[in-house]
């Protein structure tokens, strides 16, 4: 069964990166996604597209995730 939950996330304001466990042939790797939460019409959307205020938040929320990894996880589940 796949999981489609991610392992940990880290939100900042409007800015949330999240760490995702993946499985392959080869054992198991990590990827992270980088995103923006906004309001459209009373319903909550996601995009990739960032806007200048939004980009020390990405830096912090990557530098976290990266922080994660690096403490977390051995290089053989890379």
């Amino acid at each position: 069964m796949e999981n489609n939950k991610p392992e940990i996330v880290f939100k900042f304001g409007n800015i949330r990166a999240a760490v995702w466990k993946n499985q392959a042939a080869k054992g198991s790797f990590y990827s992270v996604t980088l995103e923006r939460i906004y309001k459209k019409d009373d319903v909550w959307a996601y995009t990739s597209q960032l806007r200048k205020n939004d980009l020390p938040k990405a830096i912090f929320a990557l530098n976290k995730a990266y922080e994660y990894l690096l403490t977390n996880k051995s290089e053989q589940e890379e």
